[in-house]
């Protein structure tokens, strides 16, 4: 099987994001998301946006989407509002196109 060429691969951005508020677990905050975003864009847009939770640790965290799609899972991310009971503000920090980047200026 040959390998996708890079003209014909997705571009993805990663959104470094910080949760201000008491610890949570990544089960917690991947459901309050995908919530939050499905009430936003809808089930299409969040089909297409594809985002993906790469890391979550120490109320810090990278997602990964779609490059066109930027703008609408910041959002998302500032709509989050309660977690397990408990109230958080979550904001992005950094978008980059690479996970090192995002993750040294994240973590």
């Amino acid at each position: 099987m040959k390998k996708i060429l890079p003209s014909m691969r997705e571009k993805v951005r990663y959104i470094g994001f910080e949760i201000i508020g008491e610890n949570t677990a990544k089960s917690d905050f991947t459901e309050e998301f995908f919530k939050s975003a499905k009430e936003f864009i809808g089930e299409l847009g969040l089909s297409k946006a594809k985002p993906y939770i790469v890391i979550l640790e120490k109320n810090k965290g990278i997602i990964k989407c779609e490059r066109n799609f930027v703008p609408e899972i910041k959002i998302c991310l500032s709509l989050v509002r309660k977690i397990k009971n408990s109230e958080v503000i979550v904001f992005s920090k950094i978008v980059s196109g690479t996970i090192k980047n995002t993750k040294g200026s994240v973590f």
